[in-house]
């Protein structure tokens, strides 16, 4: 048995060394077999139209029409069919249709066949586009025009239309854009008390609403009917029980009121607002945790923008922007993040402050608030100043600020901070004396310009002293030009923060450096350490 299974084994490898043979001709046998193929194809049924001979199909090639096909004599002239096919002059393509069979008379295809008559491409019928198809398409033609044949375009869908869609409150939002920047008020009142019948269709969802509305709104916000329309918006939104679109619509509202600084109507409008955010047992609607945020950073803007800097209820509102976790856009956040920096600067927790103004400097400037972000700079590199636990950060290199350096409010900031580093008291006070308005009298600023000095003075002071164990505080004033009263001042405070371990006489004047490395907290530990040996060693001594 195996002999013979080893026998059909080899026959097989024979058969498939045949096949690999047959498979592999060489190329000239395959080349010359090609051409005489293409030979008698021209020879035969593929010899060409328009070559005055019968081909494969019976049909008399000879062009006579000049048309790209040959047809028999007395065929129709061109543009007729005069292409060998006989043609019924209601087809497009020369098929009669005289009866129901399926069949044209003398072999032509009719309608039965599925290809159809009338000139359609093969007969197949296209489905009908809907109403909806129908109106997208004239709205996307009409708003490529512009001016009156834009106007005619929307106006005619709006007459199309069997019931209100997305495409008419689309064409209508439209038509209010044009007839505003034509100076047509009243027609553009016309066009939006129309929209607003498009509200309470049941066609149009809530998402379909909101932003166009908001931007026509928008759009419309210089006029002098603003208050009604607005009116009227939030009056249909109600009716319509939208009720996030109305929330939507009052807080752009009140950002508008802000802007116009009435103070007053924001007040009563921010109240509202946060009604709306609570349930009837008093406590904040979990749903309604992103709009409560919302609200309470208009307020945070309002208080900012009214000068009520009442810190504690500052204080309040931050924490509680800060505690719920919803998102917030980057000018929120740059508004919210300035505000914890400012309250931060007053507590004099300067890493804090860097933090927040940091972000809020970044926020700033993803939005293109160049003023802001230029304060918030401002902010940020006092703070960097005043953090004596980080005073080599450069604020500056961050790659965002770079194109803030060659600003005129930024360039002194710049050189305060390579003064400040490079413990350059002489320097540092020269920028100050330079810049009174944009540094020392800044609104913000000028209520830390005192620590900033005392802060460069401290680190003036700790690199003078590094050389010496004894020296005259009068030498110090003269060498860094500061009052003797004040070095010793400040002498007083680097002792009692631990920065510098010295004793003062003050009877001659003179302060004595001990050059006591270990502080208060190193001594603290050392006592600890020694104790727990002690104990140790007293348990031994029991145990023995």
């Amino acid at each position: 048995d195996k002999d013979k299974d080893k026998d059909k084994d080899k026959d097989k490898d024979k058969d498939k060394d045949k096949d690999r043979h047959i498979n592999h001709r060489p190329s000239t046998e395959i080349q010359i077999q090609t051409e005489n193929t293409q030979a008698e194809m021209s020879d035969n049924e593929f010899s060409g139209f328009g070559d005055g001979e019968e081909d494969a199909f019976g049909m008399d090639e000879t062009n006579d029409d000049d048309d790209g096909f040959g047809g028999p004599d007395g065929a129709a002239a061109d543009g007729d069919g005069g292409d060998g096919f006989p043609i019924d002059e209601e087809d497009g393509f020369g098929f009669g249709d005289d009866d129901e069979d399926g069949f044209g008379d003398g072999g032509e295809w009719g309608d039965g066949d599925g290809f159809g008559d009338g000139g359609d491409e093969w007969g197949a019928d296209d489905a009908p586009m809907t109403m909806e198809e129908v109106l997208e398409n004239q709205y996307r033609e009409a708003i490529e025009k512009q001016g009156e044949e834009a106007v005619s375009l929307l106006t005619s869908l709006l007459d199309d239309e069997e019931e209100k869609t997305r495409w008419g409150f689309k064409s209508l939002k439209k038509l209010v854009k044009i007839s505003q920047s034509a100076g047509d008020l009243d027609q553009a009142r016309r066009h939006f008390e129309r929209m607003m019948g498009y509200v309470t269709s049941k066609n149009l969802t809530m998402n379909l609403i909101e932003s166009p509305l908001l931007n026509s709104l928008k759009f419309l916000s210089d006029r002098a009917d603003i208050e009604e329309l607005y009116e009227l918006a939030m009056n249909t939104l109600q009716a319509a029980n939208y009720d996030k679109a109305r929330y939507r619509l009052m807080l752009f509202q009140g950002w508008k009121l802000l802007e116009a600084g009435q103070f007053a109507r924001l007040e009563k409008f921010i109240s509202e607002l946060r009604q709306s955010c609570y349930n009837e047992g008093g406590d904040v609607d979990s749903s309604k945790n992103a709009q409560l945020k919302e609200t309470l950073i208009l307020e945070i803007a309002r208080r900012e923008a009214c000068g009520q800097d009442d810190r504690l209820i500052m204080k309040s509102l931050y924490n509680e922007v800060k505690h719920i976790k919803t998102f917030m856009s980057a000018r929120d956040k740059a508004l919210v993040c300035s505000c914890g920096g400012k309250l931060y600067m007053f507590e004099h927790k300067w890493a804090l402050a860097y933090r927040d103004f940091n972000e809020a400097f970044e926020g700033c400037d993803e939005t293109a608030q160049r003023a802001q972000a230029i304060c918030n700079l401002k902010y940020l590199v006092v703070a960097c100043l005043l953090n004596i636990e980080n005073t080599n950060v450069n604020p500056f290199a961050a790659a965002r600020t770079k194109s803030y350096e060659g600003d005129a409010e930024i360039q002194p900031l710049k050189q305060l901070v390579v003064a400040f580093q490079q413990t350059d008291i002489f320097a540092f006070e020269r920028v100050l004396s330079e810049n009174i308005d944009t540094i020392v009298n800044e609104p913000f600023v000028k209520n830390y310009i005192e620590l900033l000095r005392l802060g460069m003075r401290a680190r003036a002071l700790l690199k003078a002293l590094t050389p010496y164990r004894r020296i005259y505080i009068r030498s110090l004033a003269e060498d860094l030009d500061i009052p003797a009263a004040e070095v010793e001042r400040i002498l007083v405070l680097l002792i009692l923060d631990e920065r510098l371990h010295a004793t003062i006489d003050q009877v001659r004047g003179v302060i004595d450096i001990t050059g006591e490395s270990f502080s208060l907290a190193t001594r603290y530990k050392a006592m600890q350490r020694w104790a727990a040996r002690l104990r140790q060693v007293s348990y031994s001594l029991t145990r023995a």
